[in-house]
């Protein structure tokens, strides 16, 4: 199930996890937080540079609340 924004973006999300304590989701995405443009004649340097950076897009760790949980249970059950 897409579950929007922020968890879901247009790129590639899996892995999800619930802590044990139920707080938190921690998931992978493929995500950049800032894309990388690249110009003509760019130096070699600045894609060395993203690339081993942790916004290089390799389905980097993320997590948010679970607060959205209950949010996204309610519009479900309002819907139906």
């Amino acid at each position: 199930m897409n579950l929007g924004e922020p968890i879901n973006s247009t790129e590639g999300e899996s892995c999800p996890y619930v802590t044990s304590d139920g707080k938190l989701l921690i998931f992978t995405s493929t995500r950049m937080i800032q894309e990388y443009e690249t110009q003509p004649l760019q130096p070699i340097d600045s894609f060395k540079d993203k690339s081993e950076s942790f916004d290089d897009g390799a389905l980097n760790i993320f997590y948010t609340s679970t607060t959205f949980i209950e949010r996204l249970r309610a519009r479900i059950i309002e819907e139906n």
